[in-house]
């Protein structure tokens, strides 16, 4: 009986851990990781009881988050500095097509800025 129970809460950890890394790197990477990095990321997870504020917290903190967020946030502060130039033109309405392109060119950077290489692990 006590082997069916240890059995069942190895496979319950195993089965949170996936989806938390998973969904971490969905969340603060904005990617698919490869295989081994997700394999790394699942047995530290499972062997170092990581709980999901501690995944949180190696992600967010991660490298790559961090010059996702910093090339993400340059490019809000470019489209809002273009937005304030042109209001202050007198061009108060940048039409549909405008936003469309600044909303295009945001999602073409979220897409591709998440290039950046593996999580670090940090202790």
């Amino acid at each position: 009986m006590a082997e069916v129970i240890s059995s069942h809460r190895a496979y319950y950890r195993l089965r949170v851990c996936q989806e938390a890394v998973w969904e971490a790197f969905r969340i603060f990477l904005d990617r698919v990781p490869d295989t081994m990095e997700y394999q790394q990321w699942v047995y530290a997870c499972q062997r170092d009881s990581l709980c999901a504020d501690d995944l949180a917290q190696n992600f967010s903190s991660s490298k790559e988050h961090l010059d996702m967020v910093s090339k993400v946030v340059n490019i809000l502060d470019r489209i809002s500095h273009n937005h304030t130039k042109s209001t202050q033109s007198g061009n108060l309405c940048m039409g549909v097509n405008g936003a469309y392109t600044h909303l295009y060119s945001f999602f073409q950077l979220i897409s591709s800025v998440s290039q950046a290489g593996p999580v670090q692990f940090s202790s």
